[in-house]
């Protein structure tokens, strides 16, 4: 709680949240230990909050957004960028209609 504490105080408008302990990339699915964490941060914190590190998917994204104000999709962009900007342009479109409810 103290860390949550201090990051909380240091933050110049919002924290970003690791959604698991571990290596970053691909995930199946969330750790059951973030909804808590994320519960226990916003208890000492109003500042918004933006979850990543293995948010591979839509879904995941979606399961992320119900729990956070932000979504942060790092490795798995950069897989699918090698594919080129179509590629890309459409995981990104999977990731906003999943974050929409569509």
């Amino acid at each position: 709680e103290e860390r949550i504490r201090a990051a909380a105080a240091a933050t110049d408008g919002w924290l970003y949240l690791v959604s698991v302990t571990g290596t970053t990339g691909a995930r199946t699915e969330l750790s059951p230990a973030l909804p808590p964490f994320v519960e226990r941060v916003r208890a000492v914190s109003d500042v918004p909050l933006y979850v990543g590190f293995g948010i591979s998917t839509p879904e995941l994204a979606r399961a992320v957004g119900d729990l956070a104000d932000g979504v942060v999709v790092g490795s798995r962009a950069v897989e699918v960028a090698e594919g080129g900007t179509s590629a890309l342009r459409g995981f990104v479109a999977s990731l906003r209609a999943a974050l929409d409810g569509s």
